[in-house]
């Protein structure tokens, strides 16, 4: 992973933000610091830091415990004087059905102010659909709130809502691959 974004930094001429799911450190909190202080001699100026626990699917890390990752992250990051955006992700909503996510507001919330103390600048809550719970996120969230979409349909219904960052994900591959797909037939 650190050769092939190494590859597209040097090949690029606009600063680059790698999605490193959540440090592929196993949970270990030295390999996470280790990783991280590789990933930055590699000139990326920021993350999507999940805390999603991989081995464990829909299963998330403790909202200390990626708080106390997260705040590892920014040292590593100031002491080695580099600029690091961390835009924190939170499975909470991707990994629950939708009509759990009211209930999951909150924990949302104490994640987003968890997150700002640790060290933070950005909140990703991929999985959030709902207006009224993306734009209540977005007003008690000390983060800039970043939500995934699927169409420009979403961009535009959620674009008053106080989102500050819209993410493709995986929709452009899938939909290409669908398409290929299709023309191959």
């Amino acid at each position: 992973m650190l050769e092939a974004i190494s590859a597209i930094v040097k090949s690029s001429n606009i600063p680059v933000s790698a999605d490193i799911e959540a440090g592929y450190c196993e949970g270990n909190l030295e390999k996470l610091k280790c990783n991280i202080a590789s990933l930055l001699k590699t000139n990326v100026v920021g993350i999507n830091f999940e805390d999603q626990i991989i081995k464990s699917p829909g299963h998330l890390c403790s909202i200390e415990e990626q708080s106390r990752r997260i705040k590892e992250i920014r040292l590593i990051a100031e002491q080695s004087q580099r600029p690091l955006f961390i835009n924190a992700r939170t499975d909470i909503f991707f990994r629950n059905n939708d009509k759990d996510h009211p209930k999951l507001l909150e924990e949302a919330i104490v994640r987003s102010k968890d997150y700002h103390k640790s060290g933070a600048n950005g909140l990703f809550v991929p999985g959030l659909k709902d207006p009224k719970l993306i734009k209540s996120l977005c007003q008690q969230s000390l983060l800039p709130v970043n939500v995934m979409v699927s169409s420009i349909e979403e961009v535009k219904q959620f674009s008053g809502l106080g989102v500050s960052r819209f993410s493709t994900g995986p929709f452009p591959y899938i939909q290409s691959m669908n398409a290929l797909r299709n023309f191959v037939k």
